[in-house]
């Protein structure tokens, strides 16, 4: 027996399917497999969870303050820890069951996209006005820029600084999302969670801050391939 004959998951809908197809070449279809189903329900996870238990935070903190409502700063923060792991695995889940697609190669990084873009409300209007949020812009106008030269170029490849650069802005936003749980403990005299909001608050606008260093430095290796390869033809 294959292993993905353990492996089930709901077919994808067609309104589940809709964004991707806009953002992926055209010819891109779904291919049904364990990898590709882990990066979409990875990215739904985000997409829906992270807006949607923050929304409860807050309003239900600001109607009736107290405690309670830590349970769903600590939800969001599972959920894009959680989409964090497995966007580590789909890849390698992929290699291992000889399932690598086309489909996977653009769903990936498009899913990797709009999870992070899902926690910039988060980090807009939990925190402080500060310096590390001028990075947001930079973050959104690199992915839209990458998200059309993807559509219109299907040969397109991630390259390893992206890669580095998704790990890192993974790791500065998670930092900070976290963070919303950890301070709200330490409020209350948490001493564990009292250490990890002093590293979270630390470490999450650093590493916006090196993750727009190599945002720049992949858009820029990007438009120098894509200048090569066009005057190669």
């Amino acid at each position: 027996m294959a292993f993905t004959d353990y492996v089930w998951a709901p077919q994808p809908r067609a309104f589940e399917l809709w964004l991707p197809k806009k953002l992926a070449p055209p010819e891109w279809k779904w291919e049904e497999t364990p990898a590709n189903q882990l990066t979409l329900r990875r990215g739904q996870a985000v997409m829906v969870g992270v807006p949607l238990c923050y929304a409860i935070y807050m309003v239900g903190s600001w109607i009736a303050p107290g405690s309670t409502w830590n349970l769903a700063a600590f939800a969001m923060s599972l959920i894009y820890v959680f989409s964090a792991i497995a966007d580590m695995v789909d890849g390698r889940l992929a290699h291992y069951t000889g399932t690598e697609s086309f489909c996977g190669r653009y769903l990936d990084p498009i899913m990797d996209k709009l999870s992070v873009t899902a926690t910039y409300p988060v980090l807009l209007t939990y925190y402080k006005p500060a310096a590390w949020m001028i990075t947001i812009p930079l973050f959104l106008a690199y992915d839209l820029g990458m998200l059309f030269l993807r559509r219109i170029d299907a040969g397109f490849r991630t390259h390893w600084v992206a890669k580095i650069k998704q790990f890192i802005l993974f790791l500065g936003t998670g930092s900070l999302v976290v963070n919303v749980y950890a301070a709200d403990k330490a409020g209350l005299g948490d001493s564990t969670w009292a250490v990890i909001h002093s590293y979270a608050v630390v470490i999450g606008p650093r590493a916006l801050y090196v993750a727009a260093v190599l945002t720049i430095l992949a858009a820029l290796m990007y438009l120098f391939s894509l200048l090569k390869r066009r005057l190669q033809r």
